[in-house]
């Protein structure tokens, strides 16, 4: 006669399940990627904006496209993701309002009041579906590890 709970293989394999679901959930269950590319317009190089992945889980990763349309993109979750470009927010950035702080505020080094001159600059119109997850038409099978994805918008 067993009182003990501990005894017995069954318990065993209760925890040796636990473990293992719990495993695969911390990991994500397919890893991470690292996407990089460039990103064109009408066949020149987009001079500034985001290329958004939207992956299966919910979760977004967005990075900044460079001055010669290249960008990187850290840990995206491997699986299907839809795939976006962004430019129309610097346009906005580049019309904030230039507020001046209190004249004994501290700003912080670098901080720039307002929307950066530049960003006007490097704005350029693309078609609005392209900033649409569900309309630009772009979408990556991430994989595990790094990989290329050029983005040639028309």
């Amino acid at each position: 006669m067993r009182l003990s709970p501990w005894a017995g293989p069954g318990w065993w394999l209760g925890a040796l399940a636990l473990v293992v679901s719990l495993a695969v959930v911390g990991c994500g269950g397919g890893g991470k990627g690292t996407v990089t590319g460039k990103v064109t317009y009408k066949g020149a190089p987009l001079k500034g904006g985001r290329v958004a992945f939207a992956a299966a889980n919910k979760q977004n990763v967005i990075a900044e496209i460079g001055q010669d349309g290249s960008y990187t993109a850290e840990d995206v979750p491997a699986g299907t993701a839809k795939v976006t470009v962004q430019t129309s927010y610097l346009k906005v950035a580049s019309r904030a309002p230039k507020y001046q702080p209190p004249k004994d505020a501290k700003v912080p080094e670098g901080y720039k009041m307002g929307g950066d001159p530049n960003d006007a600059k490097r704005y350029v119109k693309i078609p609005d579906n392209y900033e649409d997850p569900d309309q630009s038409g772009l979408s990556l099978d991430v994989k595990s590890g790094p990989q290329p994805f050029n983005i040639d918008l028309k």
